[in-house]
Parts: C-alpha cells; structure tokens; sequence
C-alpha cells in the first residue's frame, strides 16, 4: 500500500493511536516496536476493541500468528484490515547516509546483535535547519491567510 492510500485511510479516521489502552472505536492504530515491546502483537486486541485499521511492520503471515481466536473467518477479516509498511526506515536511513546527511556507528551490544546508531552530519544538521527555517515560513504564511479569512 501506497503512503498516498495510508492517508486516505488516515482522512476517513483521523484519530491516531499507538497505545491500545486509550484506543476508541473508529481509532487508526499504528503498531510501534521498540527494545522492550512489539506492538505488533497487540494489533488483533486493537481491531477487536474498534480500531479501523491497523498499521505493522511485520508480514502478515508472522502477525497471524499473534491471532488468539480460533475463529478462521474472524482472522482473515482482521488480517484484511492490516496495513503492512514493512521495510520503510532502513531504506530511508540508507539514502540520507549517501547523500552525506547522516553517518552511523555499529555498537557491540549486550543483549543480541551489533546495533547501528546514526547520527547528523554536519550537512545533515544544515540541511535539518533549513527545512526547519522552511517550515517556520510555511507556518507563518498559512496563519496570515487564515487570519485574512477569518477577519
């Protein structure tokens, strides 16, 4: 699926959630991963407690495997409404560090394999203050024609 389709859905169901605690019906839930957790798991319990979608990072055939029912029907209905974004960051890191925006460094770790922390560049860092500068204006502009509507 397309980023330009994700935010279709994301029109239709604005209200965004990554925490399945605090989701409502008609929430669009984003599985987040992270050291201690994988959301992933949790994105069967999010669709049932009303989630419209539910946006992983895993293949479906490894998030089926979280499903908890036993109902066949009821996983692949839940499966249909899985948005798989598998594979976006790393490709992306990748061409930031060849344009000469970041660099990494691999650290030994306790616990697994080496792990890759990235940092800015100095072009990096000049590049990030200027879309920075950039957004400012966008910002600044958009509240002036608003003000003129409004007034």
């Amino acid at each position: 699926m397309s980023i330009s389709e994700i935010y279709d859905i994301y029109l239709q169901y604005p209200s965004v959630v990554t925490d399945t605690r605090k989701l409502k019906e008609g929430d669009f839930f984003f599985a987040l991963k992270g050291p201690n957790f994988n959301a992933n798991t949790f994105a069967f319990k999010a669709l049932e407690a009303g989630a419209a979608y539910c946006v992983v990072d895993e293949p479906l055939t490894t998030i089926a495997t979280y499903y908890e029912g036993n109902n066949e029907t009821h996983k692949e209905a839940a499966l249909s409404k899985m948005i798989v974004v598998e594979g976006t960051l790393y490709p992306l890191l990748t061409r930031l560090k060849n344009a000469g925006l970041l660099e990494y460094k691999w650290v030994e770790s306790k616990s697994g394999p080496p792990r890759k922390y990235y940092k800015l560049t100095e072009e990096g860092d000049n590049f990030l203050k200027g879309l920075s500068d950039t957004w400012e204006d966008l910002v600044h502009s958009t509240q002036m024609i608003q003000n003129k509507i409004n007034s």
